[in-house]
């Protein structure tokens, strides 16, 4: 919607102001860094679960190993996922 008001009206705004859906970290980074617009939403937060699942911040990160380890001990390592 930013970018067909732009390209119609040949306006921008200056500020933004919207709920989490604009409170992704990508359209966060979006919104800043692409368009230069002042945020103003909830920042969309996924660190604590309430399922049984690990949250981001139960990991923690292993210097030596350089990879983060769940509360088990177990290494959580990107290149072992499978897309």
């Amino acid at each position: 919607m930013i970018e067909r008001i732009e390209a119609q009206f040949d306006i921008k705004p200056e500020r933004l102001i919207g709920d989490t859906t604009y409170g992704t970290a990508p359209m966060l980074a979006w919104i800043v860094e692409e368009k230069d617009i002042e945020p103003h939403v909830p920042v969309w937060d996924k660190t604590e679960r309430k399922n049984d699942s690990f949250s981001s911040n139960d990991f923690h990160w292993n210097e030596a190993a350089e990879e983060y380890r769940c509360p088990v001990g177990n290494a959580l390592r990107s290149e072992w996922r499978a897309f």
